[in-house]
Order: structure tokens, then sequence, then C-alpha cells
């Protein structure tokens, strides 16, 4: 039994190396358009310390107790808002200047404000700096299944969850006609003047806190104890996760999505435990937990960015080149009045497909009477998504416009008064700015709780914390609270 604890270990450890090994210098990611956030299915300190213990009580008669169910209210809040400004900034800021061109200008005012004779007089300074909180709690139940065959498990676990990301924009600016850099961003900002007709902003928008509740998917699993003794356990388990929870429509820039966007997925785990040192009135124990899901393809909507291929850029001579913030510029579509910000029809349906995520966890739980305490490391590895365009896209239909057009006539891609450039082809849509990255999050954790065993149905009472941390911007750190509440029946 101890080799095989060993091996778990061992296990463990290679797990560790290899997702590490891709991350030994850090990566800053900017100009994207969307990120995927783990769900509370992925905060294995959260899930499994405190409770191994209630799960081994018998009743006064040793026969083992057949259900158990835990309830734990959690609360997550990131830390990390100048790298997650960057992310989803330009140019590697998370401070963008708006203005007429110039050697600062991230974005120039005339490309998001039309005004065909003249110049707006918008200018100024936007700032982001991107917040993210989920809340809520998270139930498990598991069902023994010894009377089908001895060590065999069902495990239903169900979070509740609010999901609320905000930005936190704000802006020091100049107002054109009264309309300024967060009204434009917003979608508050349209134009109906004829000769300067403008649509408002319908994606990608940036705008206050966006908040969302529901189930974040459901996980069950299947399992079988593949050793239980009095000093030692192994158990292993198949899960199948059912996707209950919301699907992004691109509406907003860092968009609050509940569960993990409505794909299916498959997965596997391994745990182990065994007491390192045992007396009459305490004990230690190590507890090991590794895990890993692959979620499946599924349709969602996301802003895609833009390349130039055909242009020669210094230093990238004949490379496509992905221009920032390029979906907020004002574009026109052919045979058609007026302007409108290109994210409104780059916001396409995309086929996503997240791939695999590995997770392990390794701690120590001190028991003394009662009372446990639960202290250790944890890890999550993510794969980089895959996004590709759904559907076909027509490469003639639109362009940027030309600040100097004139929106009293129909809009011709053809003429250089209508339109900035050649129009947008297929080829030059660019599925990597809503793709998330690839990533590594590491975590410490502790927790306490009190297990009362005496009585005929047992039940366990507990808190804990766990902070994380990673070297890139490609997801939220910080902290995360919780409660626990169990009993067996």
């Amino acid at each position: 039994m101890k080799k095989s604890f060993i091996r778990i270990a061992v296990l463990f450890a290679i797990l560790i190396t290899s997702t590490n090994h891709t991350k030994l210098f850090p990566i800053i990611y900017t100009n994207k358009t969307y990120m995927a956030i783990p769900t509370p299915h992925y905060y294995l300190p959260m899930k499994y310390t405190s409770w191994h213990r209630i799960l081994k009580q018998g009743s006064k008669s040793e026969k083992p107790w057949e259900n158990t169910l835990l309830a734990t209210p959690f609360y997550h809040n990131s830390n990390n808002e100048g790298k997650l400004g960057k992310y989803f900034g330009t140019n590697f800021k998370s401070k963008l200047k708006v203005s007429l061109p110039s050697e600062t200008t991230d974005l120039q005012s005339d490309n998001i404000m039309h005004r065909y004779d003249d110049f707006p007089s918008l200018d100024g300074t936007l700032c982001i700096k991107p917040s993210h909180t989920t809340y809520g709690i998270y139930l498990s139940y598991n069902q023994e299944l010894s009377n089908i065959h001895k060590g065999l498990f069902l495990r239903v676990n169900i979070p509740f969850e609010h999901v609320e990301n905000d930005l936190h924009a704000t802006a020091t600016q100049t107002k054109h006609l009264g309309k300024g850099i967060l009204d434009f961003f917003s979608g508050a900002y349209s134009n109906v003047d004829p000769n300067n007709l403008q649509d408002a902003l319908t994606h990608a928008k940036i705008c206050g806190s966006q908040g969302k509740s529901g189930i974040a998917d459901i996980e069950l699993l299947l399992g079988y104890k593949l050793a239980e003794k009095k000093e030692h356990e192994i158990s292993g388990s198949v899960k199948l996760i059912i996707p209950t929870g919301g699907r992004p429509q691109g509406e907003y820039l860092f968009e609050s999505v509940v569960g993990n966007g409505k794909h299916w997925g498959i997965g596997t785990n391994l745990n182990a435990s065994m007491n390192i040192v045992k007396n009459e009135t305490s004990s230690l124990e190590c507890l090991i937990f590794l895990e890993y899901t692959y979620l499946f393809k599924s349709d969602e909507k996301r802003t895609l960015g833009f390349r130039n291929g055909t242009g020669l850029f210094e230093g990238h001579e004949n490379t496509p080149i992905n221009i920032p913030w390029f979906y907020y510029i004002l574009g026109g579509e052919i045979g058609k009045m007026g302007t409108f910000p290109l994210a409104n029809i780059l916001t396409q349906e995309v086929s996503v497909t997240p791939g695999g995520k590995s997770q392990g966890h390794a701690s120590f739980a001190y028991h003394r009477n009662n009372t446990t305490i639960d202290f250790g490391y944890s890890f999550y590895a993510q794969e980089g998504e895959r996004v590709a365009l759904k559907s076909c896209w027509n490469s003639s239909r639109y362009a940027p416009a030309n600040p100097s057009y004139q929106t009293t006539a129909a809009f011709d891609v053809s003429n250089t008064a209508h339109s900035a450039g050649q129009s947008i082809k297929e080829f030059e849509l660019d599925t990597s700015v809503p793709e998330t990255p690839a990533f590594l999050k590491h975590a410490f954790h502790g927790a306490i709780s009190y297990t009362h065993s005496e009585w005929e149905n047992p039940f366990m009472l507990g808190c804990g914390f766990s902070v994380d941390w990673t070297h890139d911007n490609a997801n939220p750190v910080g902290y995360t609270l919780w409660l626990k509440a169990g009993a067996t029946f």
C-alpha cells in the first residue's frame, strides 16, 4: 500500500513539472475580447478540504453510513486588476489614449465618432481595472452503492453561483457634442444626423458591472474505492459534466458567464490518503488528489479581431499583424447608408473547443480528537482554447469607413471617399483574439473543521481559505473564502 501511495505522489510531482515547464517565463497577453474563467468545480481546496473525515464516519455498529451531504458557501475575489487591464487593453496597456492622430494615440477619435466635414473634439484617456467576483453555495451529495458492489459510490456536485465582472472603466476627457469616451464604449452614443449617421455599439461594450446567477454545471461521478483500510484509502472515479450555465453572447468585453459556456465534458480522478503519524488522540494524514477534465466543442458568440496580412509593417514584413482594438473603429456595409462600430458585425457565432484541464491537490490534515486542520498546495492547468468561425464570411460586404464619408450616400467599398481600405476578407479575421490562452494557477490553502461523531448522524462544521497566483495575465487570481457544513444519514 505504501508503494501505491508513493506512486501517486510521484505522479503528482510529474504533473506539476509537466504543467510548469511551458510556463517558465511569464507571458502577458493583450488585445483580447474574451476570458473563460473556471467554475467552482475547479476550486479543489474548497471542494476537498475538511470533508474527507466525515465520509469515513460509521455508525456505532460500525456499519458504513450510506449518504453524505455537504454544503459549502463560498466567496472568491480577484486582485490582479493591473494585469487584467493589459489583457483587455491594447498595446500591453490598461490606459488608452483616444485623440486625433499623434505618437501617443491608441485609438483615433475620428474612427469612433463620425464627423465627415471636421474632426470631433473628443479627446482623453480611458482606464480599465477589471475585477472578477463570484459567490454562492456548492452542494455535494455522496451515495454509497455497497449494496450493488462493495466500494462503489455515486457523487453529485451542484454549484449555485453569482458571477460579477466589472471593468471599472474611467475616463479623463473632452467631450464631443456632450458625449464622451465612456458614452461610446457603453453603447450610449449614436448619431441621427443624415450626414454623420452612426449606430451605437452593441457588442464588446465597456459599461459598469455585469452580473449573472445560476447553476454552474452539474457533475455526476461514479467512483470505486480501490483500497479502503483503517490507515489508508485509494479511490478513483469517472465523471460527466452536464452544462446548465449560460452561453456567451459577446455583448460585453468582460462578459459574466455562469458555468463553462454550455460545454459538455468528461473527466477522471484519482485520490489517496494515508496516515503518516498516529496515536490515541491525534494523527497526521497526507492527501493527494489528481483530476483531468476534457470539455467538448460547442457554439458561442465572441468578438473577432482583425489582422492585415497584405500590408508591410516595420519589423513585420509579410506577416499578418493584429490591429489592436480594430473592432471598435467605424465601418460601413455596401449599399447601406451610415456607419457602425465594427464590433457589431465582428461578434460572430464561433465553434469553441476548451480542451483539457489538469488539476492536482496535495495537503496534510492534522486530526486531534474531533478537530481537523488542513493545509497544502494545489494547481490548475488549462489548455489554450481553439476558436473557429462557424459560418462563411462575406468578404465583399463590410469595410472600415473613411472619416470623410458623407452618410447621405450609400456606402461603396470601392469608393475611397467612403472606405478607409479594402473590404474585410475572411482570412483577415483573427480568431485568436477571443481565445483564452493556456494558463497555470497555483494556490495555497488552509482550513479547520470540527466533526461531531458521537451522535447517530455525525455532522461537520468548518471554514477555510485559499490564495492563488499565476505568472501571466490569462485569468483572474485572488483569494477564496468558504464555510462548510456536512452530515451523514
